[in-house]
């Protein structure tokens, strides 16, 4: 369940990543947001992979009672996503952060729950390596947000 609810998770982070590309954002931020999209779409073949090997789907069924037992899925929104897409320039770097914080710390909830209730060892190795990873980031990001941003950012 962990892996089924993991995989459409990090879809997401991906999509939230890949939106630092070519906004104005500064390059420690473009770095690290490309980072987290190669990490999370590694771990997402990764997962993809154990589940087909598994022969399971490779997302959950919403109303299946095991996903409601997992807290059901956090997620960020299409409409909040969209939302930072219109974002303007001046304020797209700290509503990125603030949004990715927030999504990787969906993130470090479920791998959490996963290294306390999990069962399978290669998953719960996983959800810890989640842990720590998104635990990092979110470290790094506050520390990012609490650094002045320079106004000379080009605007797209």
């Amino acid at each position: 369940m962990f892996l089924q609810m993991m995989v459409p998770h990090q879809g997401q982070g991906v999509r939230l990543a890949r939106l630092a590309r070519d906004r104005p954002v500064r390059p420690e931020v473009r770095t690290l947001a490309a980072a987290i999209e190669t990490t999370e779409v590694a771990e997402i073949k990764d997962m993809a992979g154990r589940l087909r090997g598994w022969h399971r789907p490779p997302t959950a069924d919403p109303h299946a009672h095991a996903h409601a037992a997992h807290g059901g899925m956090p997620q960020t929104t299409d409409k909040e996503l969209k939302a930072l897409e219109r974002s303007p320039g001046d304020r797209f770097e700290r509503e990125f952060l603030n949004l990715l914080i927030a999504h990787q710390d969906d993130a470090v909830q479920m791998a959490r729950l996963e290294t306390g209730k999990g069962e399978d060892a290669w998953t719960k190795r996983l959800a810890r390596r989640v842990d720590r990873s998104r635990s990092a980031q979110i470290a790094r990001m506050l520390a990012l947000l609490g650094s002045p941003t320079p106004k000379n950012l080009p605007q797209k």
